[in-house]
């Protein structure tokens, strides 16, 4: 099993997402780290870890996809995942994994609830837990479908089914989860469902996803992605994702400067601006999604 962790200039919870993969005890674990540079104490901390880490590096990278790309190429291993520099997995996680692994050989994809809180100053405190279920392209894709869910800590891979659809697609930065499994499950891979919690998604406001220019680089992505022009043109594509992210880049547009960078987005991903990228999207879509292409993003 090959588990990456990206980082970059995240001291403040480099630690515990460390210790917390260590700590598992798992005897077949390929453990990656891939800094890109930091400047905070980052690798100060790794450096403490390296003698019980598989392999570890600090520099430019190409960014978070290309990082993970590159740790999950060097550990090799039969299941894959990344856990983030300010995630932690839960006590036991791998080997419940590896115990699901075992009971659905077959599996394209291991998917796993993940608990999302928040740091308080009295402790931890839970917001929610994902629980994955009905994921297929049609549930990811629309509405009118049963409430699917799909959380990135909690979702494992098969090697054979991570190459098969050519691995993860570094021209993606927020979104590279969500295209990676759709494109996984669109080529007919199978889900095998597990029922503990196995990692733990912090929500904070330095979060990769919180800033305003991340969230609405999200919305550009997943626009990209969302949709198929193999799809009824009458079933409507969910656009339910989208939602917090805007939430977040308008908590996040504090400033004078994210304001108006916010603003100016804005005008370009409202309701009539998302209608019509989805609408330029659908060729991209179809000939990824349906068709298999690695063509150019539109």
């Amino acid at each position: 099993m090959t588990l990456v962790t990206p980082s970059f200039n995240q001291s403040r919870y480099l630690r515990t997402t460390i210790e917390s993969v260590l700590s598992q005890g798992y005897p077949k674990l390929r453990y990656i780290v891939m800094d890109g540079g930091s400047t905070d104490g980052s690798v100060d901390i790794i450096r403490e870890y390296e003698g019980r880490l598989t392999h570890w590096e600090s520099g430019p990278d190409g960014g978070q996809t290309a990082a993970i790309r590159r740790g999950f190429e060097i550990g090799g291993g039969e299941i894959l995942n990344w856990i983030n520099s300010d995630d932690f997995l839960e006590p036991g996680a791998l080997w419940r994994v590896a115990e699901l692994a075992a009971k659905e050989p077959n599996a394209a994809m291991l998917a796993f609830p993940v608990r999302n809180f928040v740091d308080m100053p009295s402790g931890v405190s839970e917001l929610s837990i994902s629980v994955p279920r009905a994921l297929s392209p049609e549930n990811m894709l629309l509405t009118r479908r049963p409430r699917t869910r799909r959380h990135q800590p909690g979702i494992f891979l098969s090697r054979t089914a991570y190459e098969s659809v050519g691995g993860l697609d570094d021209r993606f930065h927020i979104c590279m989860d969500f295209d990676l499994h759709l494109r996984i499950v669109a080529a007919g891979g199978k889900v095998a469902y597990g029922q503990d919690v196995v990692a733990n998604f912090r929500k904070h406001a330095d979060a990769k996803t919180a800033a305003a220019r991340a969230a609405l680089a999200f919305v550009r992505e997943y626009s990209e992605t969302a949709i198929s022009a193999g799809l009824k043109a009458n079933q409507r594509v969910s656009l339910s994702p989208l939602a917090p992210l805007i939430v977040s880049a308008l908590l996040s547009a504090t400033s004078q400067r994210s304001a108006r960078a916010f603003s100016e987005a804005l005008r370009t991903v409202g309701v009539i601006g998302v209608t019509a990228m989805l609408r330029g999207s659908a060729e991209f879509a179809f000939r990824r999604y349906v068709l298999g292409s690695r063509d150019e993003l539109p």
